[in-house]
């Protein structure tokens, strides 16, 4: 039966390397996120500002369309209407943004950082996971619109 050794080096001289403070979002800063100094190169960094902006972007289309959304079920006067836009709204509001920043930008933020293949892949996924979530839910809206529609039901068979 061989035997091992084990030597541990400590390299005590040399101090740890610092991680930067987290500061993103500026209310619960849970990540560091600072584009303008972690890259160097210029069409990096008007590629995430881009992407950033887009994220921004897409919140306030969010508040938009969920405001369009309540207005339209307020003036049909139907209780069940104005609670499901709220809702929808809700979900809208708490979960794309998240996915979008986390699934689109970060990712994207992250292959350029450590520069890796993977990552831009896992960009093109989140923007796709995006689009797709987005029309999925309107593919329902949309559904449930027309089923709850007094068009649809006034059907006479009587013809």
């Amino acid at each position: 039966m061989s035997r091992y050794t084990v030597f541990i080096i400590q390299h005590d001289d040399q101090p740890p390397l610092q991680q930067p403070a987290p500061n993103w979002p500026s209310c619960y800063p849970i990540l560091y996120h600072d584009i303008e100094a972690e890259f160097t190169d210029e069409n990096a960094k008007r590629l995430l500002r881009r992407s950033y902006f887009l994220c921004k972007l897409y919140i306030a289309m969010l508040i938009a369309h969920s405001c369009a959304d309540i207005a339209i079920a307020i003036s049909a006067m139907n209780v069940l209407n104005i609670l499901a836009e709220l809702i929808g709204s809700a979900i809208y509001l708490i979960l794309l943004p998240i996915g979008d920043f986390f699934g689109r930008h970060l990712s994207l933020y992250v292959a350029f950082k450590h520069n890796n293949e993977t990552g831009f892949r896992y960009y093109f996924i989140g923007e796709s996971s995006i689009l797709y979530s987005w029309n999925f839910y309107h593919y329902l809206y949309n559904i449930s619109n027309y089923a709850n529609s007094p068009s649809y039901h006034s059907y006479d068979s009587s013809l």
